[in-house]
């Protein structure tokens, strides 16, 4: 030992310091396992449905790998993907909010569940919804997985449930596939950020629905209760 060096203490800050490299290259290990399991699975090498998973931690086994995936036109889908991402966070899940028009680069047999939520305009989904729906429906089915719409007609006591929302009706007419878990949550009227075009259909949606149609309000519906209760519901199932 050179003269005037002291030796290492057990526990010490170069101790501490090195279970930290051994975490993060253990960490980089397994993401780059979980990374060749999904090119295998995208390849047709293992089947992604029933492919099995690198062996991980018990800590790690309580941890969820999320995907949450988003359509929307205004914004307020995304705002209340982001709101589901925190929740989720806060127990300790890994999260990964992506739209769904960037869904192909997602590796999905990574993700232990899968959150789908789409906004409503004019009456419709956007075709992006089904498409990915339809491209992965067997992966959606093998685990747990989720979906919401965001409109506006869900401020109304009684079609703000899933049961009584005529857009999870529509929804399920046009997809087989049956989520684990279904939500609707009300949206978000913002006439000064619509073009004139749009702030004119809309108005006259609400004035028929006896909806707002001043054209300088911004009137938000969403029940952030409602959000909070479906998330915990993710964290669940």
């Amino acid at each position: 030992m050179p003269y005037g060096e002291r030796p290492l203490r057990r526990g010490g800050p170069a101790a501490g310091s090195s279970l930290t490299r051994v975490k993060v290259f253990r960490d980089r290990v397994t993401e780059m396992t979980r990374r060749l399991y999904a090119l295998a699975a995208f390849h047709g090498f293992i089947d992604a449905v029933h492919m099995t998973a690198p062996c991980r931690t018990a800590q790690e086994q309580s941890m969820a790998n999320v995907l949450i995936l988003y359509s929307t036109v205004d914004g307020q889908t995304l705002k209340i993907c982001q709101r589901l991402q925190s929740l989720v966070e806060q127990q300790a899940h890994r999260v990964k909010l992506v739209s769904v028009d960037e869904a192909q680069d997602a590796h999905l047999p990574l993700f232990d569940k899968i959150v789908i939520g789409a906004s409503i305009r004019y009456g419709k989904h956007r075709p992006q919804v089904y498409d990915f729906i339809n491209r992965n429906r067997s992966i959606l089915e093998s685990r747990p997985s989720a979906f919401f719409s965001v409109n506006v007609v869900a401020r109304k006591p009684g079609k703000n449930a899933p049961e009584t929302n005529p857009y999870i009706r529509q929804f399920h007419k046009k997809s087989s596939w049956r989520p684990t878990a279904l939500g609707v949550f009300a949206g978000k009227i913002d006439y000064p950020k619509y073009g004139f075009r749009d702030r004119q259909i809309i108005r006259l949606i609400m004035w028929m629905t006896n909806g707002p149609t001043d054209p300088k309000a911004v009137v938000e519906f969403t029940d952030w209760g409602a959000v909070e209760a479906f998330g915990r519901r993710l964290c669940a199932m």
